[in-house]
């Protein structure tokens, strides 16, 4: 007689020993000559006031308030022996269940070793090993293959997964059955739908299109070849895929585009809001123009455009400007902040730049302090009665040094674009080296 105990455990979590995880649900079925004999051992388990993970709640569904009435382990460890005494041990993943059983029985005090005591076996490893070229499957899909029936099994739960173990443990030592080499498509099948690449968008600035939705990986003979749209059949029906070697992949994060080479996966970028957002960042990091303003346009009624030295910087066309001498601060402690006088050659305009960041400010000794204070992140109520000046003050203080810091980060990008033009990058990365021309970049950057 060839008798045979299929088990099956639900447990709180994955692991026994680094989470001290316990067993909620034991189950075992008898097979006896390749036939189920309907003896099955069955208990919910009171795992004495060990919570469910939240993963293995979605799993099996069991609630913690259902287990506090069950018996433990341990006082149904006896009977549970006694089931199993004298049977060929076999479970679908033999390391997981054997661990727990293992945890279970050694916290009872018995003196029993499964591994050691049991002629156990890996349903799993049996199958990927002998159906599977070595590459294991779930149970619901080595099932399928077989034929048997899993309509039943909404939830995973210890007797029921042990009664379709036992079912495929028998079509797979007993019966001589093949199964299928492949798991059938369980879900039905997405209709092509039409999910355009978005557009190309016209920079503003520079006039040159920007399309960024292609493969990102350098060593990949996409690299930089935008991805087209799907192509249609002759009665008009949308193909499969997109129009070159691309497709799209739905991920938790959404669509993503997936080049079909290499693998690699991007997701979709929006290329208006991409230079619109690069714009913004660019006018926010270039260095202010000291322009002509133009005061008169406004007023004067014969004069429809604006001056031609409107949008001429002073620095990079000195000779447009007349220099006037220097404007004095009208603070009077202050007389030593000047402010540099220009006059337009074009419309005669005249204008005043400050040469000090503190030219015109009544208070400009608290700049120093009040600066100190807000990087040690200070209160400003406090601030306002240390330094005896209203809160509106230090509000106005604080857009100021926003200010002049980026100005400062302004000089230095400039600076540092300037030191890199006509240079090469070379980036290493293992064996591979990836030379990548930076001039073409920085200039277009600078555009």
């Amino acid at each position: 007689m060839d008798r045979v105990v299929i088990i099956d455990t639900e447990t709180k979590g994955l692991s026994p020993h680094k989470g001290n995880h316990r067993i909620i649900n034991l189950a075992a079925v008898e097979v006896i000559d390749g036939d189920i004999t309907g003896s099955i051992f069955h208990y919910f388990i009171n795992p004495e006031g060990k919570k469910s993970t939240s993963e293995a709640h979605a799993v099996h569904q069991i609630q913690d308030s259902f287990l506090l009435d069950k018996p433990t382990f341990c006082q149904i460890a006896e009977e549970f022996l006694e089931f199993i005494d004298g049977a060929r041990l076999s479970f679908f993943h033999s390391e997981f269940d054997i661990d727990f059983l293992q945890a279970e029985i050694d916290r009872c005090g018995l003196d029993i070793v499964f591994k050691r005591d049991y002629d156990v076996s890996c349903l799993m490893k049996d199958f990927a090993k002998r159906e599977n070229d070595g590459r294991y499957v779930k149970l619901d899909n080595a099932c399928i293959r077989y034929g048997i029936d899993i309509a039943e099994r909404k939830t995973h739960g210890a007797a029921i997964d042990a009664f379709i173990t036992a079912e495929l443990y028998i079509k797979f030592h007993y019966s001589g059955d093949k199964p299928l080499s492949k798991t059938p498509h369980q879900n039905e099948r997405d209709e092509p739908t039409a999910f355009p690449i978005p557009r190309a968008y016209k920079d503003p600035i520079t006039g040159k299109a920007i399309q960024l939705n292609y493969c990102k990986n350098p060593n990949c003979r996409n690299y930089g070849v935008v991805a087209l749209n799907p192509k249609r059949k002759e009665d008009g029906s949308l193909m499969r895929g997109l129009g070159n070697d691309y497709r799209f992949t739905k991920t938790k994060i959404g669509r993503v585009l997936t080049c079909t080479i290499c693998g690699t996966s991007t997701k979709l970028i929006n290329n208006k809001a991409f230079v619109e957002e690069a714009n913004r960042q660019k006018q926010i990091f270039s260095i202010k123009e000291i322009c002509c303003p133009d005061k008169k346009l406004e007023t004067s009624r014969r004069r429809t455009r604006p001056c031609r030295n409107a949008t001429v910087n002073w620095l990079d066309k000195p000779k447009r400007y007349t220099l006037r001498g220097t404007v004095p601060s009208t603070v009077e402690s202050l007389k030593h902040r000047e402010a540099q006088r220009l006059e337009c050659n074009a419309c005669h305009n005249p204008f005043h730049i400050p040469l000090n960041a503190e030219y015109g400010q009544k208070r400009a000794g608290i700049n120093a302090i009040l600066f100190g204070m807000l990087v040690n992140k200070g209160i400003v109520n406090r601030m306002e009665e240390i330094l005896g000046v209203p809160i509106t003050l230090i509000y106005h203080r604080i857009e100021f040094f926003f200010n002049q810091c980026v100005e400062f980060d302004r000089w230095h990008i400039q600076n540092n674009i300037q030191a890199l033009k006509g240079k090469t990058l070379e980036v290493r990365t293992g064996n591979t080296t990836c030379l990548t021309g930076v001039t073409k970049e920085i200039v277009a950057l600078q555009n």
